[in-house]
């Protein structure tokens, strides 16, 4: 559940920097640096309708879902299949619409009802492993999944990776490796449709050029807008920083490192 649900935000982040390429400098290969960003801010929030069915939501994008393993269509271009295992344990598991699983979530509750720990396992589309684990905090709700939850600490044995390649002398074309999104855009401030394997997805990007170390982007799920963000290289164009505040207004700081 984590990875596109909070990872949404995340993804938010890695797509959109990539059109910072206005300066040579921004071309290459990024990863993130999970102990230098702050997710402090980004939440996820759980409810339960009485007619049963449960709805999910991050950075302002919910779904609903019920707890009876069949999949289940989200914003994200994927399918969650969500189960419960015991009391305080739940199983999410992700494919991509053709069926094909991404990842699986385990994910638990403290015995306290305080603490809400995402584990999320699965295979990139490079052949690499997914390996993360995402802690939560509550901030509402008093009991049980329901509620409202705020990250406290974020930890991946693998970080996203972005690929960056100038397109001319007004565009850039990056890709997302590890899920397959490329996008091509222009700094035009017009909205652009990314794709996945070639497909059309959700995802779209709208890009205006700053100075020639910093750009604006805003980024969209079917047309309603995710997040909008800044973004600028170091002088040593060793570090790539994005500062994004999404729709909800949750502000998010990621680190890049070039590789």
């Amino acid at each position: 559940m984590r990875r596109p649900l909070v990872r949404c935000s995340v993804l938010v982040v890695i797509a959109a920097a990539a059109l910072s390429a206005a300066d040579p400098s921004f071309t290459g290969r990024w990863k993130v640096n999970p102990t230098k960003s702050d997710f402090g801010e980004s939440t996820i929030s759980f409810s339960q309708t009485p007619s049963g069915e449960w709805q999910a939501s991050s950075a302002d994008y919910p779904y609903t879902f019920r707890l009876d393993g069949k999949d289940s269509p989200t914003p994200f271009g994927l399918t969650a299949a969500w189960k419960s295992l015991s009391a305080n344990e739940w199983q999410t598991v992700w494919k991509l619409n053709t069926g094909m699983q991404v990842s699986t979530d385990a994910i638990t509750l403290s015995p306290d009802g305080k603490t809400l720990t995402i584990h999320t396992q699965g295979i990139k589309a490079t052949g690499g492993t997914v390996d993360d684990t995402t802690v939560y905090q509550r901030v509402a709700g008093t009991s049980g999944l329901v509620g409202k939850w705020k990250t406290k600490n974020v930890k991946s044995a693998s970080p996203a990776i972005m690929e960056l390649v100038l397109s001319g002398k007004d565009g850039i074309s990056f890709r997302l490796p590890d899920i397959d999104i490329t996008c091509d855009a222009k700094f035009d401030g017009k909205d652009v449709t990314c794709t996945r394997a070639g497909a059309a997805h959700p995802y779209s990007l709208a890009v205006v050029e700053g100075d020639r170390r910093t750009i604006a982007a805003t980024f969209n799920i079917s047309g309603k807008m995710v997040s909008k963000s800044s973004y600028a290289v170091s002088t040593d164009r060793k570090t790539l920083t994005e500062t994004g505040v999404s729709a909800n207004g949750e502000k998010v700081i990621t680190i890049y490192d070039r590789q």
